[in-house]
């Protein structure tokens, strides 16, 4: 319709000079533009949607539901989107209600009302409002694709794929259903099959971002980093100002033991975000590990110049200084650590309860680490903690008991790692039953 207005304005345009020509005399007639519909309203309210206008494509379908009731439900659906992407979500829910009471047998209106119930996590209503689109169009892709969305929310996730799968066999061009039915089978720790899906969806989409970084995700998984970091060189170059590639491929360098490259990563992602915290932490991590406990304690400090209440970072920053053996200045964040969030500071108190043994301080030890195990008892660094208390005390029974606990448990103590660089173990290794229990960590 924009169209035709500019042609009818060229033609008033012309027929405005041929009648100042005076044998034109009898085209004066006015000429009349064509009134728009409530069909027009609608398409522009559409096109408006389309190009992420909400506001005034809210103002169309507003004027198309005034117009004609023949718009009402597609109008309202339409309208209850745009309020649903402005995150006006009562309003949208009005809209959807709307549009179902003026079309009770409208699959679309259903699926949206659907979809928004997903999103609040309300979703016995949303499988309600979803099973109805499915029962009037079973052949609605979207709708049983956002099915299995519900159906991830209740980590339902093997009843979520088959619903993905529908969705996947009724539209297999939909980059999305892909995208998200890896997600689900990376999550399924079923990797391969994600990577399977992810590559479909660069088949469709070949500089599609969010499937270049959830494949890298599932390479590192399989150990296949090689290929993991050509999709890392592949996405910086669709996108080299995006912090998230750095960060994570800084993260695979250092697992490779490339700290230099790792850290050189890091660092670009904070010039690209100097103000996301967890970089610092990162960063800090690569340079312990290089024992360069200073650099380390710099970006500590420029993490709790940001946030000031970051629990990870009093805590870390207190391992470095017991590193260094300065075990005082280690308690002290470790404390702060625990203060700011005692319900999750299994860590913590292992760590501080670490360095009070260090410092001789065996009972204030033992106290934070019979705490640490009430928050964590599948925590294998406490009972080794315990075990090194033992150790330095001289009970060698009770030493032997918390050693081989601690690399018994989920998250298990790597003892044979530790052997050289924990002290107190020193004098056992020329104990059998100490020798044992290597073995069996080895296994």
């Amino acid at each position: 319709m924009n169209y035709f207005f500019s042609i009818q304005s060229i033609i008033i345009f012309g027929m405005s000079l041929f009648c100042n020509n005076t044998f034109a005399q009898a085209a004066r007639s006015p000429i009349l533009l064509e009134e728009s519909t409530a069909e027009d309203i609608y398409y522009r309210g559409t096109g408006a949607f389309f190009a992420k206008k909400y506001e005034v494509a809210i103002l169309y379908f507003g004027r198309a539901i005034r117009m004609d009731a023949a718009f009402h439900s597609r109008a309202y659906n339409k309208r209850g989107q745009c309020n649903y992407n402005l995150e006006k979500y009562k309003e949208a829910r009005i809209d959807y209600d709307k549009a179902i009471e003026n079309a009770p047998r409208f699959a679309e209106a259903y699926n949206s009302r659907g979809a928004l119930n997903l999103y609040l996590k309300n979703y016995d209503n949303a499988l309600d409002d979803l099973n109805e689109a499915i029962d009037l169009n079973p052949r609605y892709s979207d709708a049983i694709f956002n099915k299995g969305q519900v159906y991830v929310g209740k980590n339902e996730l093997v009843k979520a794929i088959t619903f993905f799968s529908k969705a996947i066999k009724l539209n297999s061009y939909d980059v999305d259903y892909f995208i998200t039915r890896g997600m689900t089978y990376h999550d399924l720790v079923l990797y391969d099959s994600a990577i399977v899906d992810f590559d479909s969806a660069l088949m469709i989409d070949p500089e599609n971002m969010e499937a270049l970084k959830f494949r890298t995700k599932s390479n590192i998984e399989i150990g296949e980093f090689d290929l993991a970091l050509e999709d890392f060189e592949e996405a910086l170059m669709l996108d080299s100002t995006d912090f998230w590639i750095w960060n994570n491929r800084a993260g695979l360098y250092v697992d490779m033991n490339e700290i230099e490259k790792g850290i050189a990563d890091y660092s670009k992602a904070m010039e690209l975000a100097p103000d996301t915290i967890y970089l610092y932490k990162n960063r800090a991590i690569a340079y312990r590990k290089l024992n360069q406990y200073n650099n380390a304690l710099a970006d500590y400090n420029k993490a709790l110049a940001i946030d000031s209440t970051y629990t990870e970072a009093y805590n870390n920053r207190g391992f470095v200084y017991d590193l260094m053996g300065k075990n005082e200045l280690a308690i002290l964040d470790f404390s702060k650590s625990i203060e700011l969030d005692p319900a999750r500071a299994a860590y913590s108190l292992n760590n501080r309860g670490n360095s009070y043994r260090k410092l001789k301080q065996f009972d204030r030890a033992k106290k934070d680490i019979k705490e640490s195990l009430a928050l964590n008892e599948n925590n294998g660094w406490a009972f080794a903690t315990l075990a090194f208390i033992f150790a330095d005390e001289g009970n060698d029974e009770l030493f032997l008991k918390n050693i081989e606990l601690a690399i018994s448990k989920p998250l298990a103590y790597p003892l044979k790692e530790k052997l050289e660089e924990e002290k107190s173990l020193g004098k056992y290794k020329n104990d059998e039953r100490f020798l044992k229990i290597l073995e069996k960590s080895e296994k």
